[in-house]
């Protein structure tokens, strides 16, 4: 079950920045919003100088773990779909807009990658149309209850069936890919620092 205290900490400072890339998705480990080894490496990979990188995962606070710990997929799974469903709750939802608001005052244009139910904390957090204007989000095997009105551009597996029930239409999709793997395919990194090389230069 998701810890109150990393939803209920202050958001943490951050000096402005033109820009800043983020990822999102649910926390596999509801304690922590360290990022995986893998995530930071694809993180690190896109077209982002380190300092324009936020290196945890949302709410983007600082804890003790440096790197997300291993958790069992069952676990994961659950802890996932119990957030995702939490987004119902106005509390919930008002403790995730102060990080997102946090982000949006010190940045003048996000980008997003997010994994599976992080659209739905992305689109949760939105809160006008002045904040949809400043991002644009890289949905990986996207599940949410309804797509974010934002710049938006959505990779999906083949066989991501899961991904594919919420999100019928994508602007990728990747032969042989199912809902896991997205992190690490070769792929997702290639249309990942295309598609946000483009945005950038735009």
């Amino acid at each position: 079950m998701i810890s109150p205290k990393i939803w209920s900490q202050p958001p943490s400072p951050l000096p402005h920045k033109p820009r800043r890339a983020c990822f999102v998705s649910g926390l596999s480990d509801p304690t922590s919003s360290a990022l995986s080894m893998d995530q930071l490496a694809l993180l690190r990979s896109l077209p982002f100088e380190d300092s324009e990188i936020v290196t945890r995962n949302f709410p983007f606070t600082i804890d003790r773990r440096d790197v997300a710990r291993e958790v069992s997929l069952i676990w994961a799974s659950f802890n996932n779909g119990w957030q995702y469903w939490r987004l119902d709750s106005p509390r919930y939802c008002n403790l995730m807009a102060r990080h997102w608001q946090n982000l949006l005052q010190h940045t003048d244009r996000l980008y997003l990658v997010s994994l599976s139910c992080g659209l739905e904390f992305i689109r949760a957090g939105i809160r006008s149309h002045a904040d949809a204007a400043r991002m644009h989000v890289v949905a990986l095997g996207p599940v949410c209850r309804r797509l974010p009105e934002c710049e938006l551009t959505i990779i999906q597996g083949e066989q991501d069936w899961i991904s594919r029930r919420f999100v019928p239409a994508a602007n990728h999709r990747i032969e042989g890919l199912g809902h896991m793997g997205y992190i690490s395919h070769p792929k997702v990194q290639e249309i990942l620092c295309n598609v946000l090389a483009n945005s950038i230069s735009a």
